[in-house]
């Protein structure tokens, strides 16, 4: 909602990036599930919501600026090497937790948006 009443650029795709938030709260709840299927013991489950995961930031990625891009690319390159050590609880653990934090705190972002060349002129 923020980022949908906040004045953006004309360049941006104020809709693109919104559907791009949803997706990455979507991974980060798939994130918060793993940690939980962890916890639990079943390994199966986490590594299904990891994929799950994964699938949400790659979408997301093709709706993000470039720059929100390489984020949501490089975290789903970080999951499917995670999900080969999810025997090492502690490992998992701590992967999925801080994977969790950056993509919330990412899908929490609002980019301030730069003055227009036209907005400029008539603020002088």
């Amino acid at each position: 909602m923020m980022l949908w009443q906040s004045p953006t650029d004309e360049r941006l795709n104020r809709r693109a990036q919104i559907v791009g938030r949803a997706l990455l709260w979507a991974a980060a709840h798939y994130l918060d599930a793993a940690r939980l299927s962890l916890d639990e013991g079943n390994l199966d489950r986490t590594a299904q919501f990891c994929q799950a995961a994964e699938r949400c930031l790659k979408d997301a990625a093709s709706f993000l600026p470039a720059w929100e891009r390489a984020n949501a690319l490089r975290w789903t390159r970080q999951l499917t090497a995670l999900r080969q050590r999810l025997s090492d609880r502690f490992y998992a653990r701590t992967h999925l937790l801080a994977l969790c934090v950056k993509v919330k705190a990412q899908a929490a972002f609002v980019p301030k948006a730069t003055s227009s060349p036209s907005q400029r002129r008539s603020s002088r």
